[in-house]
């Protein structure tokens, strides 16, 4: 398992949305693989924006490099991994954005 900076991990999001059967899957890839569970981000209402770009796609794996981006600035870019993934998809993402610490 490769361990990723914290400061790494921390900029990472899973959108999904509450009782979505593949955010959960997607959830416990990610701890299977990382040993770590990414922060959250949960779509619910129906008229924000972030719902119509992500309804039909989640979960979604994002990273999000500067807090002053927003989601609606990265959909569609690389810096997101739409379902579905597997571990080694996963993993490709994250070294594609990361710093490596250790192998």
């Amino acid at each position: 398992m490769t361990k990723y900076n914290i400061d790494f991990l921390a900029k990472i999001r899973l959108l999904g949305t509450d009782g979505c059967h593949l955010c959960h899957e997607a959830l416990v890839l990610c701890e299977q693989t990382l040993g770590y569970l990414p922060a959250e981000i949960e779509i619910t209402d129906f008229a924000d924006a972030l719902y119509n770009l992500y309804e039909v796609r989640i979960p979604v794996l994002a990273y999000i490099p500067d807090a002053s981006m927003s989601l609606t600035e990265i959909a569609g870019s690389d810096l997101e991994l739409a379902w579905p993934f597997d571990d080694t998809g996963l993993e490709d993402f994250l070294n594609k954005h990361n710093q490596i610490l250790v192998n």
